[in-house]
């Protein structure tokens, strides 16, 4: 049988980076300039492998990463065993789960 492209793992990294003249807003959802060397940023990066031998790398370049990556660890569970191919029917049912 030919590999179905499979999720079989999901892995979520965080990691600070430090982008010269850029810092967070106020409200921690953006961001803002700010003069100089710029404000250490947390940030997180998605990977994801298959059965075929595919990896997908993703870093959302959103400044909210601590509840963005609380919903992508609760998301990704569903993931796992299902076709990296069906990202739109992927996209709605997470879609659906996180409405509230």
């Amino acid at each position: 049988m030919p590999d179905q492209h499979l999720i079989q793992r999901i892995e979520l990294t965080s990691f600070t980076i430090t982008v010269p003249h850029i810092g967070t807003d106020r409200a921690g959802a953006g961001i803002r300039y700010v003069s100089g060397p710029g404000e250490e940023q947390l940030r997180f990066a998605l990977r994801l492998w298959t059965d075929s031998g595919a990896v997908g790398e993703y870093v959302p370049n959103r400044s909210r990463v601590i509840p963005v990556m609380a919903a992508c660890e609760f998301l990704a569970h569903g993931l796992v065993g299902q076709s990296a191919l069906a990202r739109e029917r992927l996209y709605r049912k997470m879609r659906l789960a996180t409405k509230p």
